[in-house]
């Protein structure tokens, strides 16, 4: 599972668009995610 600093980080709204990036929502991982539960 992803740390859950990263996991904090990822839900907080963005700066820059071109930031924004994808993570499974039940674990957290960013690579090769199942879209949807």
């Amino acid at each position: 599972m992803a740390k859950e600093s990263k996991i904090q980080k990822w839900k907080r709204e963005q700066k820059f668009k071109v930031r924004e990036h994808n993570r499974c929502h039940r674990c957290g991982r960013p690579r090769a995610y199942i879209r949807h539960f």
